[in-house]
C-alpha cells in the first residue's frame, strides 16, 4: 500500500514547460512589450548564429518560449506591406486598405482600456508612409487611433518640436505627447536603439502598473533593401540585445508578455557552404528574393506565450494576446475580423 501511494504521487506530478523551458500556462498579461521589426524572418538570425565571435552562444531569439508563423494577407492583398501588416496584427482586421479607414478599426489598447492599461509607442527610422503616428492625410483618425499614447520618435530631427527625450532625462513622460530624440541632427542620430528604448521604457514602466509598450523598427527593412549587410548585422545585434533585456524582465514578472513580430518579411539568398559562408560575415555575394515572404515571424515569451505556437492568420495575433485557450472559460468572443 505504501509503494502504491508513492507511485500515485509520482505519476500525478506535473512539470509545466514549453519548448524545454519552464512555463506557466493560462496567465493573463498585464504588461505587454511588443517589438515589431519590418523585413525580419528567422533565417536572418544566421547573421548572428554564424558570426565568428558568437557562434557558440544561443542568441536571445533562440531562447524565446514559443515560435509561430502568420499568413500575410488581407481581403485585398496576398502580400501586405509592412505598415498594413502591422495594422492587421494590432486591430485583428483583414480589411486594411492603406487609407484613412484603417485607423477606424479598434486596436489592441482599446480592448484593454477598461483595464487601465497605458500605451507607449517607440518608432525608429519610420517614414511618414510607415508611421503609426504621423499621417498628414488622416490627422484626425491617427490622433483618435493613438489617443492616450506616450510616443517617442527617433531617426529624424524636428526643429519645431516642443518635447524631447535624451539619455540624461529624468522627466516623467506624459500621455498624449510626442517626444523627439534630442540626439538627432538632420538624419543622423547619436544614440542607439537599445539605449533609447531601455531609457524610455524604464521611465514609462515605472509609472504605469498595466501597460502596452510597442517598439516599431523599420530600419532593418531599409538596410536589407540597400543590401547594407554590415548595417543588417549591426541592427540584428541591437535587436538581440533588446530582446535579451526584455526576456530578463518577463522572467521576473508572472504576468508580462514579450512579443516579437515581423511584417513584409524579406528572404535572403544565403549561400550553401564553404568559402561563401566564410564571406557571409563580410556580406559578400548576397541577394534578396524578388518578392516578400507569404508568412511573417511571430515569437513570444512569458504570460500567454503558448498562444503563439503554430501557424495561423495574421489577424489572429490580437485575439491570441487577449484570450485564453478554448474551453478554459476565458475565451474572447467579440472580435469580428471583417470590421
Amino acid at each position: 500500500m505504501k509503494y502504491l501511494l508513492l507511485i500515485l504521487l509520482v505519476s500525478c506530478a506535473q512539470i509545466t514547460s514549453l519548448n524545454m523551458r519552464k512555463h506557466q500556462f493560462g496567465l493573463q498579461p498585464n504588461k505587454i512589450i511588443w517589438i515589431q521589426v519590418a523585413g525580419l524572418n528567422e533565417e536572418h538570425l544566421s547573421f548572428l548564429k554564424f558570426d565568428a565571435t558568437e557562434e557558440r552562444q544561443q542568441n536571445a531569439f533562440e531562447q524565446m518560449t514559443c515560435y509561430g508563423k502568420a499568413w500575410n494577407f488581407n481581403l485585398s492583398e496576398i502580400r501586405q506591406n509592412a505598415k498594413s501588416s502591422f495594422l492587421t496584427q494590432m486591430t485583428g482586421s483583414k480589411d486594411v486598405r492603406g487609407n484613412c479607414q484603417d485607423y477606424r478599426h479598434q486596436p489592441l489598447w482599446e480592448y484593454l482600456k477598461k483595464g487601465d492599461y497605458q500605451l507607449g509607442i517607440f518608432e525608429k527610422m519610420v517614414s511618414t508612409d510607415e508611421s503609426l503616428i504621423v499621417n498628414r492625410e488622416c490627422p484626425s483618425e491617427v490622433l483618435e487611433f493613438n489617443k492616450g499614447a506616450t510616443i517617442w520618435l527617433t531617426g529624424q530631427e524636428n526643429i519645431s518640436a516642443n518635447d524631447y527625450f535624451s539619455l540624461g532625462d529624468s522627466q516623467r513622460y506624459k500621455a498624449n505627447t510626442t517626444y523627439y530624440d534630442k540626439s538627432c541632427k538632420g538624419d543622423e542620430c547619436y544614440t542607439g536603439l537599445v539605449q533609447n528604448v531601455i531609457k524610455t521604457y524604464q521611465t514609462f514602466a515605472k509609472n504605469n502598473k498595466y501597460f502596452i509598450y510597442i517598439v516599431r523598427d523599420f530600419s532593418f527593412q531599409k538596410y536589407l533593401r540597400y543590401k547594407d549587410w554590415g548595417a543588417v548585422r549591426g541592427e540584428l545585434k541591437e535587436l538581440n540585445s533588446l530582446v535579451e533585456y526584455f526576456q530578463r524582465f518577463v522572467e521576473k514578472e508572472d504576468q508580462a508578455l514579450l512579443l516579437v513580430t515581423s511584417a513584409a518579411a524579406q528572404s535572403v539568398d544565403f549561400p550553401e557552404q564553404g568559402k561563401a559562408w566564410m564571406d557571409l560575415n563580410k556580406g559578400r555575394n548576397l541577394n534578396l528574393f524578388r518578392k516578400t515572404d507569404l508568412m511573417n515571424l511571430v515569437m513570444a515569451h512569458g504570460a500567454r506565450a503558448e498562444n503563439f505556437c503554430g501557424i495561423y492568420e495574421e489577424d489572429q495575433i490580437l485575439s491570441r494576446i487577449l484570450t485564453a485557450p478554448k474551453n478554459s472559460g476565458q475565451e474572447f468572443q467579440f472580435i469580428n475580423p471583417f470590421n
